[in-house]
């Protein structure tokens, strides 16, 4: 049996699981995409055995140290990746150069649910919103929109204003929700930034399942997914490991 590395590369962290056969087995490793180099990717795999690897990246130059920090054969995921599955669900996408590996590879994971329509929703640095919908009998992806992440709208104040100031993010945001109401300007930051990234992902979600016939399921990845598992939706579930799904269904 085939042992593969699976590399998810985002903007801001790099992470890696290995598959065998069609099976997803063992921890997830990661490292923060800016300190990446070869030798922090050799250490951080140590004592992992594995024939092959896979790559899905929206950070181009990172592909460069991974691969060069592998001893074995690698591949990328794009949207011109030549398997029935990756070309079933684009057919109906009339861009498909433009669209990046993570959300080819959601949007696989998700062909695969027992509800369709179904949103994949990854709530990372950007974050992703792709619609899957059966099409002539066969999942395909409809379309989707991209959004600034939680930290990008807190980063956004700080840097194109003169007097407000970069606020950290907790880490246990779903624990930290601020009031509405603050009282003073770091803790109003904080909860217009949390407050503001519910309200604009609840609201694209009810917008894109409106479009629908029937309500769609969600599934939601990425790092701030937690903050939005509350929000009022019949079927919404978190996936941390939807990526990894993907790029293994796309290449088996």
């Amino acid at each position: 049996m085939t042992t593969r590395l699976l590399i998810d590369n985002s903007n801001t962290r790099t992470k890696f699981i290995r598959a065998d056969g069609a099976k997803l087995c063992g921890d997830v490793r990661s490292l923060p995409t800016s300190s990446l180099s070869p030798s922090a990717v050799q250490d951080l795999l140590r004592g992992w055995e594995y024939d092959a690897a896979v790559i899905c990246s929206v950070v181009p130059d990172a592909v460069k140290i991974l691969r060069a920090a592998l001893s074995c054969p690698s591949f990328e995921i794009s949207a011109s990746f030549p398997t029935s599955l990756g070309k079933q669900l684009l057919r109906y996408y009339p861009h498909p150069e433009t669209l990046g590996a993570d959300r080819l590879a959601n949007a696989a994971a998700v062909a695969a649910h027992t509800h369709l329509p179904c949103i994949a929703a990854d709530l990372g640095t950007a974050c992703t919103f792709d619609a899957i919908d059966l099409r002539d009998g066969s999942p395909a992806l409809i379309g989707g929109a991209i959004t600034p992440g939680l930290q990008a709208f807190a980063s956004a104040l700080s840097s194109t204003t003169a007097q407000l100031p970069s606020i950290p993010l907790p880490n246990s945001l779903p624990a930290s929700l601020q009031p509405l109401m603050a009282t003073n300007t770091r803790e109003a930051i904080l909860a217009g930034c949390v407050h503001g990234f519910r309200g604009m992902t609840e609201g694209i979600l009810r917008d894109f399942g409106e479009l629908f016939g029937s309500p769609p399921a969600i599934v939601l990845t990425g790092g701030d997914a937690p903050l939005c598992a509350s929000l009022p939706f019949p079927s919404i579930e978190i996936d941390n490991l939807l990526t990894f799904k993907g790029m293994l269904r796309l290449i088996l």
